[in-house]
């Protein structure tokens, strides 16, 4: 697909669509550690980042995530960069945008804010939404395409963010929730549940990301599959990190990605990617797996098409072999 057509008339028109992989997984392979605002990259480090974004570019993904996850008032705030939050996420949707060209979408990716709203904490519903209208803001005006609600695990909170990115624009939203072992969010809300809501509040996909790895997001998708008639999302982490040599590793190879994306076909899912751990190489299986599934089904219907003439008359397929006669 290409971005001449706006991201709803793709998802109308083409099987699935591919998100790109974990940016900040990236990042601290180049170099740039957890004692850092990997956000602010954005603006020490954009090189790096326009060749991450690259990367995923040329294995396939068809949408490009800002790397602006945490880049929200109360998360940069404890670095001391509360004061170039519209500077971190302008830069990030620009660099994103320089890149993808007219190739792919840019979703400009907003997190959690990292602290409890009502009725669990004392920010308020307002304060929450304000936050997040600020930096929905500065990423559209960085040039985002659609927004992207990535790990939320408190309902309420999601609901916020939903809210001000409404109130900035009319901007598709993918929505996703994170979730435990059990398919549960935050304080045990079912999946069925929190995807009704996530539906009826106007988000444009929804979905689950992070996790265990792919498989638990496989069987999460079965059960919440009949609970919208949304387009849904998975965004698996590549498995469950180790700890090696003082690095975070994750287990799942490239090929284990493909084959979840085959199946995650097969199952009704219209939009895949990658969340920590997935790197290009990942993103690439997946394009793959997903070009093989594609050209299969066309295959395959244009079998069932050339088995009947033009009055629609089964024709007959004379056996060439003892083999095709068995």
């Amino acid at each position: 697909m290409k971005r001449q057509d706006t991201f709803l008339e793709a998802l109308q028109s083409t099987d699935a669509l591919l998100f790109d992989g974990g940016i900040v997984t990236m990042l601290y392979e180049r170099g740039i550690f957890i004692n850092r605002s990997f956000d602010e990259a954005n603006i020490s480090a954009p090189d790096i980042l326009r060749e991450i974004h690259r990367e995923f570019l040329l294995a396939g993904a068809n949408i490009l995530t800002t790397n602006t996850w945490s880049a929200n008032t109360p998360k940069l705030k404890g670095y001391g960069l509360e004061i170039q939050l519209a500077e971190i996420n302008k830069s990030g949707a620009r660099i994103a945008r320089e890149v993808a060209g007219d190739s792919a979408w840019v979703a400009g990716s907003i997190g959690p804010l990292g602290l409890r709203i009502e009725p669990w904490g004392p920010t308020s519903f307002a304060e929450a939404r304000a936050f997040f209208k600020e930096q929905a803001l500065a990423l559209a005006d960085g040039g985002a395409d659609i927004f992207v609600l990535e790990s939320f695990a408190d309902l309420n909170e999601i609901q916020q963010a939903i809210l001000a990115i409404q109130e900035v624009g009319n901007f598709p939203i993918v929505a996703m929730m994170a979730t435990n072992e059990e398919g549960q969010s935050l304080f045990g809300t079912e999946p069925e549940w929190f995807i009704q809501k996530l539906s009826m509040w106007g988000a444009t996909v929804v979905g689950v990301n992070g996790g265990g790895g792919p498989g638990p997001l496989l069987e999460l998708a079965k059960r919440i599959r009949a609970a919208t008639k949304k387009p849904l999302i998975l965004k698996p982490n590549a498995g469950s990190p180790r700890m090696v040599d003082g690095r975070l590793i994750y287990m799942a190879s490239p090929e284990y990605l493909g084959e979840f994306a085959k199946q995650a076909m097969t199952i009704g899912v219209r939009i895949l990617g990658g969340c920590s751990g997935t790197t290009p190489a990942h993103i690439r299986a997946m394009t793959a797996a997903l070009r093989q599934d594609h050209a299969f089904r066309e295959n395959e219907q244009s079998v069932v098409e050339d088995a009947f003439d033009s009055e629609h008359q089964p024709q007959a397929f004379e056996p060439q072999s003892q083999w095709a006669k068995k």
